[in-house]
């Protein structure tokens, strides 16, 4: 009987055994499915950082004021970009609408923004050309470093009609060098206004300007182009402004004298309020965007938006 009873235990046991189910395979997450909203929100998590910054140049990195905190913003993941066509049509401008783009030094003489310049190699592209109208919000620094011309003199330069070498007292001479290297460096600044405006978004949110190297090549005076600044405000339109490290109020004065020239009537408070034009003292609209606790420690070799370049011309078609 008890050999029964676990015969009959046993296969009661195989009864109720349940059957094996077929695993079933992975099912990828439809992220295509979520409602817009979310998407965007989602783009905006990965690729609004505050501040975007190029490789700099190493004068920018170690003198300029436009990197003093760069190690706290973190960098946009702009490989989101390359997933396929849809979803980069719809974070691209997430990306370079609520972005600051700190410009390189020499941006204006790069691709896309110089038609002649290689879009490769050391002076490799700033941006894709598709996104250069999309930037609402730039940095830009006036620095006698990206001025291609020479300020040194040469031999025919020191035989025009100013007068001859051995003819001009040491005064004269330093005089002359001043005047020949400064009308030098203006014209290479009218250059970068003249590629900003060719280039750039005609109603920018916020426009930056750094003068923290504007000193003249002999070192005894700070140079201002008021003309040059007066064209990017009325070329560009930005509806907020900041002009970094200029010295005293003095300065002031002499960025704003340019505005004279547009309209007679602008006073300078007038002029202030209507660009709103904060002179480096006020709030740091970008300041939120700083990474708590951790500095980003890459030396300054962020490539994020030439890779997002890359990634504009390189992504997948799907």
């Amino acid at each position: 009987m008890a050999a029964l009873a676990i015969a009959n235990n046993s296969a009661l046991s195989a009864n109720t055994t349940p059957p094996m189910v077929a695993a079933q395979p992975h099912q990828p997450f439809r992220f295509l499915d979520l409602p817009t909203e979310l998407r965007l929100q989602v783009y905006e998590n990965l690729l609004v950082v505050g501040k975007v910054f190029f490789t700099p140049h190493w004068v920018d990195m170690r003198e300029g004021s436009r990197y003093k905190d760069f190690t706290k913003y973190a960098k946009p993941e702009v490989a989101i970009l390359r997933v396929n066509n849809q979803i980069h049509d719809e974070a691209e401008p997430v990306y370079l609408e609520k972005n600051l783009f700190v410009l390189p030094l020499h941006w204006h003489k790069r691709h896309p923004f110089h038609e002649f310049a290689s879009a490769s190699g050391d002076d490799r592209g700033v941006c894709s050309a598709a996104a250069k109208p999309s930037m609402k919000n730039i940095s830009i620094a006036f620095d006698p470093t990206a001025c291609d011309l020479a300020h040194t003199q040469t031999g025919s330069d020191w035989n025009s009609d100013e007068g001859k070498f051995d003819d001009l007292s040491s005064a004269e001479r330093l005089r002359v060098a001043h005047d020949r290297a400064k009308y030098r460096l203006l014209f290479d600044w009218d250059y970068l206004r003249e590629r900003a405006i060719f280039n750039l978004q005609s109603q920018m949110e916020y426009l930056e300007l750094d003068f923290t190297n504007a000193y003249c090549p002999v070192g005894c005076c700070r140079i201002f182009n008021q003309r040059c600044h007066l064209s990017l405000f009325y070329g560009l339109s930005p509806k907020k402004v900041t002009v970094l490290e200029l010295k005293n109020e003095n300065e002031e004065k002499r960025f704003l004298s340019g505005f004279e020239f547009y309209d007679d009537e602008d006073e300078d408070v007038e002029v202030v309020k209507k660009f709103g034009i904060n002179f480096g003292g006020g709030e740091d609209l970008w300041v939120r965007w700083q990474v708590e606790g951790e500095d980003r420690n890459d030396d300054g070799n962020d490539e994020s938006a030439s890779e997002e370049k890359e990634n504009n011309e390189e992504r997948d078609e799907v």
